[in-house]
């Protein structure tokens, strides 16, 4: 039985100082001018330390050029982070062998503000990449499609949604699989649905010779991880989120390098 794992590969973390007086007793000159020299210097104390508590309070309430820069460089804006991809995006193009071969599209699969990259050769394969924490991930590489029943793959603009449509026994048995970018680094396929076009008269779960073709599903059959259950046609299409478009790049190489610029 087909299970999440096997359709994958079909598919190919943030102080006061106090100072006290002097007794009443007289003083006397001698006294007197030690004591007047005493007070001078407690004075001029006084007078440094609250010089330093003022100091103090400018420096902290005036954070130097320095402090500042490096306040604003410990995290970035999201508006750095969103104009990031461009950047990278073009240093990942640099590294694919036979870029000027391949054609290329900035796509939305999810609703943030950076698109996707696809890159194909269509008809034959197609690769997506994203950008996420200042690095470029890629989703699909180089996934076949175009023979062995697999039509291609398609994506709901925004809504975190891809879609693919596979087939055997000259598509008397279908697969339609649903798949979303869970953390910015791989797609995860969550739903396959199984369409049966013929009368599995013998319960072989395979069309035989008096099993002909039909016109509507027989059978649909959504995998679990145990198993399959049968479901209605409505709530099959109920997994689909919207309009979808087939993943198929138009840019050139040199259209992409001047997007990116």
């Amino acid at each position: 039985m087909k299970n999440f794992k096997f359709y994958a590969v079909i598919l190919a973390a943030i102080t006061a100082v106090s100072l006290t007086g002097c007794g009443t007793v007289e003083p006397s000159q001698s006294n007197q001018t030690k004591t007047s020299a005493a007070s001078e210097e407690t004075t001029t104390e006084a007078a440094t330390e609250a010089a330093t508590e003022i100091t103090t309070a400018e420096t902290t309430a005036a954070p130097t050029e320095a402090e500042t820069t490096e306040a604003a460089t410990e995290k970035p804006t999201e508006a750095v982070e969103a104009s990031g991809y461009k950047a990278a995006y073009l240093e990942h193009i640099n590294t694919i062998e036979d870029s000027d071969t391949l054609t290329y599209e900035l796509i939305h699969i999810d609703d943030d503000d950076i698109p996707e990259l696809a890159v194909a050769k269509n008809g034959y394969h197609v690769s997506l990449y994203t950008y996420a924490d200042g690095m470029v991930h890629t989703l699909m590489d180089q996934w076949s499609y175009g023979a062995m029943g697999n039509a291609g793959y398609e994506y709901a603009p925004k809504m975190n949604s891809i879609r693919n449509y596979n087939s055997d026994y000259a598509g008397l048995i279908r697969w339609t699989a649903y798949a979303s970018n869970t953390d910015n680094s791989e797609l995860e396929w969550s739903t396959i649905i199984e369409s049966r076009y013929f009368d599995d008269k013998n319960g072989n779960n395979t069309p035989d010779e008096d099993e002909p073709y039909s016109e509507n599903a027989s059978k649909i059959l959504l995998y679990v991880d145990d198993g399959n259950v049968e479901i209605t046609a409505d709530e099959a299409a109920a997994y689909n989120v919207g309009e979808y478009e087939y993943i198929i790049p138009e840019m050139t190489l040199d259209e992409i390098k001047a997007e990116l610029s």
